[in-house]
């Protein structure tokens, strides 16, 4: 009699790495196109006031944000501003945009002299701007009743 084991072919066993590395690569392009990247109109040292009911509106390609800050200067992406250009660049806009209305967000900051955002928001108006937007943030609840 014969102990002997028949020839078997020795099979891989291991992981499938390129299937592995396609869903991977899927994964990746996945959370790359669905991330929402960091809006650097935010980036700007601005501290708006308070609110209660305050909240951040929802950017989209046809929103910018006019950061007025605690010196009075205009800036739009870290790039700054005079009234008259401010205006020019806010009337480009909306002429850029024909799909819908173009969103025009103030955020000034809560130590910026009050005339300076309502200039602003005058600006935007004489723009052609239907609806400019005062940004304000959230007040951060308090730990007093005294609310």
């Amino acid at each position: 009699m014969s102990f002997a084991q028949p020839n078997r072919t020795m099979r891989k066993t291991g992981v499938p790495l390129a299937a592995m590395l396609d869903i991977m690569f899927l994964l990746l392009i996945f959370f790359v196109t669905t991330y929402q990247f960091r809006d650097d109109q935010y980036a700007i040292d601005i501290d708006p006031p308070a609110t209660k009911t305050g909240k951040s509106p929802e950017l989209a390609s046809n929103s910018i944000i006019v950061n007025v800050t605690e010196d009075g200067r205009y800036l739009i992406y870290e790039k700054e501003f005079t009234g008259p250009q401010l205006g020019r660049f806010l009337a480009d806009q909306r002429k850029a945009v024909t799909d819908r209305e173009l969103r025009v967000f103030v955020n000034g900051d809560k130590a910026v002299q009050y005339g300076r955002v309502v200039e602003a928001l005058d600006i935007a108006r004489r723009a052609g701007v239907a609806r400019p937007t005062l940004l304000s943030k959230k007040a951060r609840p308090s730990k007093s009743n005294g609310d």
